[in-house]
């Protein structure tokens, strides 16, 4: 399959990054930073809550400082996961929609060719029919001319309709098959196979 590529955006046609909204990263950014903000504040009120407990710069506030450090950062990288995954989501799901609308007009064209073809047909058999009629016109005008004068006067002109009719469809293989096997019972039986 051939690679289609949007030189804009550097983004492959149909793939999943195709899909995802180019507003993502602007919202991850404004989640982030906020983020970022809320923990500055917890960060002063633990400066704050060691300062006014006479602990500032001592061991214990430097590890709590640590801790919450790294419980912000990993709250932070699971949000931009969560942020992430979910623009992933949204991208596949349009990804599938769009998916199912390329085979619903998939179908719809196949449907008209179909109707396309059936219409084409029922031309070319009319085309046939007015063609053969044509072809056959005198011999079925004499023939309706024989009859007219045989009702004039009966028995003192010969007639004969002359006329077509059209072919007949061909047997169904099952319908062929079905009465082969009659047939071939049908004889068996005769012969005294079955009994």
């Amino acid at each position: 399959m051939d690679q289609v590529w949007n030189y804009q955006t550097g983004v492959q046609a149909g793939s999943i990054e195709a899909y995802m909204s180019p507003y993502q990263q602007q919202v991850m950014d404004a989640s982030l930073a906020e983020f970022d903000r809320n923990a500055a504040i917890d960060q002063n009120s633990l400066r704050d809550a060691a300062i006014s407990r006479g602990a500032y710069g001592g061991g214990r506030e430097g590890v709590m400082q640590a801790e919450a450090l790294r419980g912000s950062r990993m709250d932070r990288a699971s949000l931009q996961a969560q942020l992430l995954n979910q623009g992933f989501n949204q991208a596949q799901t349009a990804r599938g929609a769009d998916l199912t609308a390329q085979q619903g007009l998939g179908q719809y064209q196949q449907a008209l060719g179909t109707a396309q073809q059936g219409f084409d047909q029922a031309q070319l058999d009319a085309t046939q029919i007015a063609n053969r009629e044509a072809e056959f016109e005198d011999f079925t005008r004499l023939g309706l001319v024989g009859q007219q004068l045989a009702q004039i006067q009966p028995g003192a002109f010969a007639s004969q309709t002359v006329g077509y009719a059209p072919p007949a469809a061909p047997a169904s293989p099952m319908t062929s098959f079905l009465t082969g096997a009659a047939g071939g019972a049908g004889i068996m039986g005769k012969l005294g196979l079955f009994g």
